[in-house]
């Protein structure tokens, strides 16, 4: 997915203030996500948002793809997510084409897309990596 950078900040604190009653931690969450970060090839500070590889990443990443969840649960998917990492099990190919394409809709309801790069339809023959593991058939591999 690679939603970390484009997750839209003001939705993201909408669901924020669904589930943080504290004014003073909405207010921490809410100046991490408009910190400032200073761009070293053009010298250009950009808003930092849910940057990847800070603390607070998968934690904000969870809350708002939740939403998503709920989409793909109302989708019966056999979807499995780690912060902006996910896996969609499916028996047959043309069920998994179906998926990716219900996957892309409903990320893209809630202002994301699929990583094309890392989206693909693999068989547990061939096994695939994910979150540091390798899979393959009915095992499970530490990379």
């Amino acid at each position: 997915m690679g939603s970390f950078d484009s997750i839209p900040t003001d939705r993201l604190m909408g669901l924020v203030g669904r589930r943080v009653a504290d004014p003073l931690l909405r207010r921490y969450v809410q100046g991490w996500l408009d910190a400032q970060i200073l761009n070293g090839i053009d010298g250009v500070p950009s808003k930092a948002g849910a940057s990847q590889g800070s603390v607070l990443s998968p934690l904000l990443a969870n809350i708002y793809l939740h939403e998503v969840d709920r989409l793909a649960v109302g989708q019966q998917l056999a979807w499995v997510r780690y912060a902006d990492d996910l896996v969609v099990c499916c028996q047959r190919k043309v069920d998994a084409e179906a998926a990716m394409m219900v996957t892309g809709q409903a990320l893209g309801e809630w202002g994301l897309h699929l990583n094309e790069h890392k989206t693909r339809i693999v068989h547990f023959d061939q096994g695939f990596a994910w979150l540091g593991y390798f899979l393959l058939r009915e095992e499970c591999f530490q990379l």
